[in-house]
């Protein structure tokens, strides 16, 4: 499937609706910390809030569930984050569609050579880690005047995306 391309697109309802490049779809994943992920348990649709990371343009879940990261493991799930600070009219969200991987995140603790080793992790500190790969990823800006998007660092080396769409 080919992803739609950057710019005006028709209007969502009353809104008008514009498309974001996948970079900057990244940049702004990258401004939150807190998003929503959807999954089906037992047929049924839910959806919880979750703190995240992008790591490697993947987006990954944080959680101290070992429930949430078991029913989260090997499905198709949805994740998104926006912003409507500005009320309905204007504003912007980032959709992610991937398959969500089970990651167990221990801290690190240096041993005496400097080497990294699993920390010992009280129960309550613990970390689990799900990770939504192969993930499409979408944005939008709603609004009939776009506003700009917060700044975004220059890619070190890589070459810019700016003209492929999320």
């Amino acid at each position: 499937m080919t992803p739609p391309r950057p710019g005006p697109v028709p209007r969502d309802g009353l809104r008008a609706v514009t498309l974001v490049a996948r970079g900057d779809c990244l940049h702004l994943l990258r401004q939150r910390t807190v998003g929503r992920v959807a999954y089906t348990a037992r047929a049924l649709p839910v959806i919880r809030t979750v703190a995240y990371r992008v790591v490697d343009d993947d987006v990954v879940l944080q959680t101290r569930s070992d429930e949430l990261a078991d029913r989260l493991d090997g499905q198709v799930v949805a994740f998104t984050v926006d912003e409507d600070e500005r009320g309905p009219e204007l504003g912007w969200s980032v959709d992610v569609t991937g398959l969500a991987q089970r990651q167990a995140a221990l801290p690190q603790q240096r041993a005496g050579d400097g080497r990294p080793q699993p920390a010992a992790v009280p129960e309550q500190d613990r970390q689990v880690q799900v990770r939504i790969v192969g993930g499409v990823i979408t944005g939008r800006h709603d609004g009939d005047v776009p506003r700009p998007l917060p700044p975004r660092p220059a890619p070190s080396g890589a070459r810019r995306t700016d003209r492929e769409a999320c």
